[in-house]
């Protein structure tokens, strides 16, 4: 039951057989190596290995906060629930810190806030061990892709109706009949769905090398996600947005979309939409909208495509964020 509930979740995340966006082919058929890249990458960092899961779980929900994706913040917050930490779900879900937190917990959840600003001092001397860190980087990166795809495509509470205006007493009872089981589970490390293929593990997931496991994961994803892009974007929509991430430095563009108009001003009217949605994806997915969506569909009519685009924009975004966190010097 508990496997079968975290695949079930990693599916709806992965594939996005989901409300908001209508997706209408079948589940496996959309997106079926990047289900498992996502599942190999949640599994190997979220659920197994050294580090503490309560920690991990904080790391999620502190990530999911930053990010403005509260439907991650509750089902995380559900996970500390069930894992016994309700002090720290209070906090984030109600936005007003508690004195009482240990220290520890207050340090990772500080360190995951920071995780958008490169500059930050805590990022060079973050407070867990280097056992931890591949865990816990891997699971602050895995949250930042899994972030920006619930943003797009989900909605913003994962209870429905009306039930969404109780979020708090949903993260209890989801964490008390479900989440304690979820958090408990003890599962083996290194079973991967997909071989580790041609693509070698990116510069900017160095730290992840200490665990053969998480950087096999990443590996994996990074696969996936860069033949995702080249499959259904084109190579100068592809240049133009890595360009502009690599020249990312955190910071929330905008206000409002005026910077995204003029980033894709120099391509072509058909590639226009591709690179809109790609941007707003990746910088600030929390804008797209159907319109942009919609837009995109014109010209790549396919929910495959819709799905490969804002997975290599998610990547890609979640990558460069690797790329300026570290593992402890000693």
């Amino acid at each position: 039951l508990v496997i079968g509930f975290f695949a079930g979740v990693i599916v709806v995340l992965g594939v996005l057989a989901v409300e908001r966006i209508r997706i209408d082919d079948p589940i496996g058929a959309i997106a079926a190596h990047g289900m498992a890249g996502v599942w190999g990458t949640g599994r190997e960092c979220l659920v197994v290995g050294q580090a503490g899961r309560v920690d991990r779980e904080a790391v999620a929900a502190a990530v999911s906060q930053i990010n403005a994706c509260p439907f991650c913040v509750d089902i995380h917050s559900a996970m500390l629930h069930g894992a016994g930490n309700g002090a720290l779900a209070e906090e984030l879900l109600s936005g007003k810190e508690n004195p009482e937190m240990p220290a520890r917990t207050r340090n990772l959840v500080h360190w995951a806030r920071a995780t958008l600003s490169p500059g930050a001092e805590i990022l060079r001397n973050p407070p867990f061990s280097i056992a931890e860190a591949p865990q816990i980087l891997g699971t602050a990166v895995c949250f930042h892709y899994l972030n920006r795809m619930v943003n797009v495509f989900l909605e913003k509470s994962p209870l429905p109706g009306p039930a969404a205006s109780f979020r708090k007493t949903g993260a209890r009872v989801f964490g008390s009949l479900v989440g304690r089981r979820i958090v408990a589970l003890d599962a083996e490390p290194g079973r991967f769905l997909l071989a580790s293929g041609a693509t070698p593990l990116p510069v900017e997931f160095r730290w992840a090398t200490n665990s053969p496991h998480v950087a096999g994961a990443l590996q994996r994803l990074a696969g996936v996600a860069e033949e995702a892009g080249r499959e259904s974007l084109d190579a100068g929509v592809r240049e133009l947005v890595s360009d502009r991430v690599t020249r990312w430095n955190g910071v929330p563009p905008g206000p409002g979309r005026a910077w995204v108009e003029e980033a894709v001003a120099p391509l072509s009217n058909e590639q226009q939409p591709a690179a809109r949605l790609a941007l707003l994806t990746a910088l600030a997915s929390y804008q797209v909208d159907e319109k942009v969506v919609n837009d995109f569909r014109k010209h790549r009519p396919s929910d495959s495509d819709l799905v490969n685009a804002t997975a290599w924009a998610s990547y890609t975004a979640a990558k460069r964020i690797a790329g300026w966190l570290f593992a402890p010097a000693r």
